[in-house]
Order: C-alpha cells, then sequence, then structure tokens
C-alpha cells in the first residue's frame, strides 16, 4: 500500500481508513435500511391484502346480511299469508254459519207464514161449512 513517507502520508493513510471505516458503517445502515424498506413493502402489501380481504369479507358479509334479511323478509312474509289465510279461512266459516243461520231463520218465518195462511183458509173454510149449514134445509141436517 503507502509507503510511509512522512507525515502527509499517515494522515492520508488515516483518513483513508476513517473512510473505509465510514463506508462499512453507511453500507451496514445502506443495508439496514434496504431490509426496513422490503419489511416496509411487505407490511404495506400484506395491509393492502388485509384491506382487500376485509373489503371482501365486508362485501360477503353485506352479501350474506342481504341474503338473510330476504330470507327473514320471505318467512315473515310466509308466515304473514299463512295468518292472512287462516283469517280469511275463519272469515268465511262465520260466513257459512251467517249464511246457514239466515237460510234457517228464513225457512222458519216461510213455514209460519204458510201455516197462517193453512189456518186463515181452514178458518176460511170452516165459515163456509157453517154458512152452508145454516142455508141447508132442515131435513138435511143430520137425524138421529
Amino acid at each position: 500500500m503507502l509507503a510511509d513517507k512522512g507525515p502527509y502520508t499517515a494522515s492520508v493513510s488515516t483518513q483513508l481508513r476513517d473512510e473505509r471505516q465510514r463506508s462499512s458503517d453507511l453500507g451496514g445502515v445502506v443495508s439496514d435500511m434496504e431490509i426496513s424498506l422490503r419489511q416496509f413493502r411487505d407490511l404495506v402489501t400484506s395491509l393492502q391484502r388485509y384491506d382487500l380481504g376485509v373489503y371482501r369479507t365486508a362485501s360477503i358479509d353485506r352479501y350474506i346480511s342481504e341474503t338473510d334479511h330476504l330470507r327473514m323478509q320471505q318467512a315473515t312474509q310466509e308466515v304473514e299469508s299463512a295468518s292472512t289465510t287462516k283469517e280469511a279461512q275463519a272469515l268465511m266459516n262465520q260466513n257459512l254459519k251467517l249464511q246457514s243461520s239466515a237460510a234457517r231463520t228464513h225457512s222458519k218465518t216461510v213455514e209460519l207464514e204458510l201455516k197462517r195462511i193453512q189456518a186463515a183458509q181452514l178458518a176460511e173454510q170452516m165459515q163456509i161449512i157453517t154458512v152452508s149449514i145454516a142455508l141447508l134445509p132442515p131435513r138435511i141436517h143430520l137425524t138421529k
């Protein structure tokens, strides 16, 4: 290397050694920074994947949530439909009973009117017979 040629050489050689040491130290710092940078990039990539995964998960959760909501809505509609069907059936049964009762009442009213008419006809026939008997000559009356 450099031969000892005086104080100038010693100083240069010391500077050279210091610069090599500094260069080596800076090389280590650069190496550490490259490792840190690589870790940072990996972390960013990981977070992006995680964020995308969370977004996908949120999207899937939203889809599942919407699906569950639609299922619950359908189940509610089915229950309401069944309830409405039962209520309609109950109303139809009550309507049938009411119609039956109205028909029985009407039938009884017609029967009573027929009996009243028959009674009036019988009374009229009795009156005709009574008047006819009164108009008959006395011989035709029953003899004992």
